[in-house]
């Protein structure tokens, strides 16, 4: 059952006040802590989410053109109805009475309630409060069909609004200065969690790991992994896509099985948007097979080393795009433990595809030798002017024993450009194999390279891609590159001739300002760079010229995450200057792609 369905009944103050805590962020200042309505929330919520209105939070995008104006006019809108139906004034009187945070619980449904759901306002003053019980007392003396319950419970006074139904009443009361939507009973549990008399939400084993992973982004939410499994199952399907979805349902439930803790939390600023999300990994209660790749997962999020240190030295100081992670030897493990057919279809198709055009078994021939290290990136040289070719790309792979990996590589890779073809008559006819020689091409640096031998194909590939295949390694450490100047460009970086990534220092302070870990794994792109090569693409377009100098606003995008025990939160970072953008230019190009406000739509009734 949605929160939404959940919220139906009796559709008094309860949606108008939870709709209005969205509204209220031109008028806000915080008066409280978000720790106030946790203090009001049981244990044992099966998810729970927040959402700031705290006005320092929003103040740069509600002040901003065209927002304040899209905000104005929606308050403008609902106006009237609140003071219809709720007899106070939006601006005046209901606005300032909300706080810095709205949350909600959700609870294990109860059939005689119907309202398994907790809502929390924290009030930044509670004289507006009066005002509004007096006007829903006045509305259900004027009414045949509705009735305002009163009752009392540990000194704090609840009201319930009554009208055709006998169960799902919702009730609302007012705890200090928190203010409670929900059932009877939940808001009863409600104030003897704050009374101390049973445990809050943050004595719930494994919130309380989200919620000091969570609680700084704006807007964040935790889900108990079991209880959305359980729910993924209930949930009402088309038949005409129920067997494709339940199969959907059926891989989710699979991977849920290995959490017991799961967030995701978001955050905007003029600094750009960070997501992040968090997990805890069960270390019991699984099967032998998904117990072990935890396990071994753990390993890798608790190492002391920082393996991937040489991947960030072999990338040039600013790459169009970078990755790099540990742990790909336990790819294939994962995707067959908690996939279904069609995934399972898909990667035995993936692996065909990579046997026909490299003629190596990617799990006996790669993953078997594989340290655990694996990436790439991606680049131009940084003078570039024309991109009128392709970047170089360099793919790395750390192997556990050099001499028994280039044993097998040597005897077996060969390249195979018919792989591409759309049917076995075209593979054929396009078969010509790109060959590499049992012994080097030629050394640089002291290593020896092995490049592409010359053929008809190869030459096409040279003459219009740019492409000339050629491999080596360093260390322990093997270099896949697009072409023998990009793999000499690594080499000399891994030797220490030219800048590399791991001394960009915009990139080690992106990474340090947000905590995000390069013992693991992460990904970057710079934004610039690819800003540049589309404006090249695009020409003299007029729209694109248009949007320059808000593309020029977004630096990088970074992707990653920091790990302790069996928890782990996912980093995802988009770095722009949101005062390069000119979000009403913006607003004028897309204005098509938008609808009309729905805002005279909202249903404020007490009915």
């Amino acid at each position: 059952m949605s929160v939404a369905a959940l919220l139906t009944p009796r559709r008094l103050a309860l949606s108008a006040l939870t709709s209005l805590s969205l509204l209220a962020l031109p008028v806000l200042s915080a008066q409280a802590a978000l720790r106030d309505n946790l203090q009001h929330t049981p244990a044992q919520a099966n998810s729970f989410f927040s959402l700031s209105t705290d006005y320092k939070d929003w103040q740069y995008f509600v002040e901003r053109e065209p927002f304040k104006t899209m905000l104005a006019n929606f308050q403008a809108e609902i106006a009237p109805d609140i003071a219809r139906e709720l007899g106070i004034d939006l601006q005046r009187e209901l606005l300032p009475m909300l706080g810095s945070h709205m949350t909600v619980a959700l609870y294990d449904s109860d059939p005689a309630e119907l309202l398994p759901v907790l809502i929390a306002l924290d009030l930044a003053e509670t004289e507006g409060y009066a005002k509004l019980v007096a006007r829903l007392q006045q509305t259900a003396t004027e009414s045949n069909s509705k009735k305002l319950l009163q009752s009392s419970y540990r000194g704090v006074t609840l009201y319930g609004f009554a009208g055709r139904r006998e169960q799902g009443i919702p009730y609302m009361a007012l705890s200090g200065r928190t203010l409670l939507f929900g059932s009877q009973p939940l808001i009863k549990k409600a104030l003897d969690t704050q009374a101390q008399v049973s445990p809050n939400i943050l004595k719930q084993s494994g919130f309380d790991e989200a919620h000091a992973a969570l609680h700084q982004q704006k807007f964040w939410l935790y889900a108990q992994p079991e209880k959305l499994s359980e729910a993924l199952g209930k949930a009402p399907l088309e038949a005409a896509s129920a067997q494709d979805l339940r199969q959907a349902e059926a891989d989710m439930r699979r991977t849920l099985a290995i959490y017991d803790s799961l967030g995701l939390g978001l955050d905007l600023s003029r600094n750009g948007l960070v997501v992040k999300s968090f997990l805890r990994l069960k270390d019991r209660g699984l099967p032998a097979e998904q117990l072990h790749y935890v396990q071994n997962t753990l390993k890798i999020w608790n190492s002391s080393t920082h393996r991937l240190q040489q991947t960030l030295e072999a990338s040039p100081r600013r790459p169009l795009i970078f990755a790099s992670m540990d742990g790909v030897n336990l790819l294939s493990q994962g995707i067959k433990l908690f996939s279904g057919p069609q995934e399972q279809k898909a990667l035995k198709q993936a692996g065909g595809f990579f046997k026909r055009f490299t003629n190596l078994d990617f799990e006996k021939d790669v993953l078997a030798y594989s340290d655990g290290r694996g990436g790439m990136f991606s680049f131009y040289p940084e003078d570039t002017v024309y991109f009128d070719r392709l970047p170089q790309t360099v793919l790395m792979l750390g192997v556990k024993d050099n001499a028994a990996f280039q044993k097998n590589l040597l005897s077996k890779l060969r390249i195979d450009l018919g792989a591409f073809a759309a049917d076995q008559r075209s593979a054929k006819a396009a078969k010509e194999q790109i060959l590499f020689s049992a012994k080097p091409s030629q050394t640089y640096q002291g290593h020896a390279l092995y490049i592409a031998q010359d053929g008809p194909t190869l030459n096409g590939l040279k003459q219009s891609l740019f492409i000339e295949p050629a491999f080596a390694h360093v260390d322990k450490l093997w270099l896949f590159a697009s072409s023998p100047e990009a793999l000499k460009k690594t080499i000399d970086l891994l030797k220490g001739r030219s800048q590399n990534l791991a001394g960009n220092a915009y990139f080690d302070r992106l990474r340090a300002v947000h905590g995000i870990e390069k013992r693991t794994g992460l990904m970057f792109m710079d934004l610039h760079q690819l800003a540049r090569m589309a404006s090249f693409i695009a020409g003299e377009d007029e729209e694109v010229e248009l949007l320059k100098p808000s593309l020029s606003a977004f630096h990088a995008i970074m992707a990653g995450g920091k790990y302790k025990g069996r928890s782990a939160e996912g980093i995802f970072v988009l770095d722009v200057n949101m005062d390069k953008i000119d979000f009403e230019m913006l607003s004028r190009l897309f204005k098509d792609a938008g609808g009309q406000s729905e805002a005279s739509e909202m249903d404020f009734s007490l009915d």
